[in-house]
């Protein structure tokens, strides 16, 4: 069960980055780092 909670948490995670990816590159913005994690 912990085991599900985590994989469930991760693909969560994996899916905000990659919706905050495509945002910022929409809005001109391609400055996001290897880890995710936006630049500004």
């Amino acid at each position: 069960m912990v085991a599900a909670r985590a994989d469930l948490a991760r693909a969560a995670a994996a899916a905000v980055a990659a919706a905050w990816e495509r945002n910022l590159r929409r809005v001109g913005f391609g400055m996001v780092a290897p880890g995710g994690v936006d630049m500004l």
